[in-house]
């Protein structure tokens, strides 16, 4: 869930009419009215993130294996339209805006960041070692 202008943004991942499905309903709370607009996308939903640009719709399943490679798109915030889309050449964890870059955090503890410009393309790539015994990371906040 993450607020932005005035609005909550409210990925389901379980879908109302199959419990064993992925919803891709996404909530639209607007604060001032306190109105919720659903909006059906076609893929489900893993993540939101506000940006300047539009929502970035991270697509997949919380429990999708590494082996599969992550959707993103970029929505306009008034129409609901796709503005960009494209796939990620690996399983995205998590996802934050970092100096107008997607930063991403894979499932093999990688770091990317992958440019906002309509290709989805990748700026840098490293390891990220953890700092504790775990061999990943569960969540992160970009500073």
């Amino acid at each position: 869930m993450r607020s932005w202008d005035d609005r909550i943004f409210i990925p389901s991942w379980t879908s109302i009419k199959n419990q064993n499905s992925r919803s891709s309903t996404l909530g639209v709370y607007d604060i001032s009215s306190r109105a919720l607009e659903t909006v059906e996308l076609k893929k489900p939903i893993l993540e939101t993130i506000p940006a300047d640009d539009g929502l970035i719709i991270i697509h997949g399943d919380i429990h999708q294996t590494s082996s599969t490679r992550t959707q993103a798109a970029l929505l306009d915030y008034e129409t609901w339209t796709v503005k960009s889309e494209g796939t990620l050449p690996y399983h995205a964890v998590q996802a934050e805006i970092l100096n107008n870059e997607l930063c991403v955090l894979d499932s093999s503890d990688r770091l990317h960041l992958v440019s906002l410009d309509g290709r989805w393309s990748e700026r840098l790539s490293l390891a990220f070692t953890p700092s504790l015994d775990d061999s990943h990371i569960s969540s992160f906040i970009a500073v």
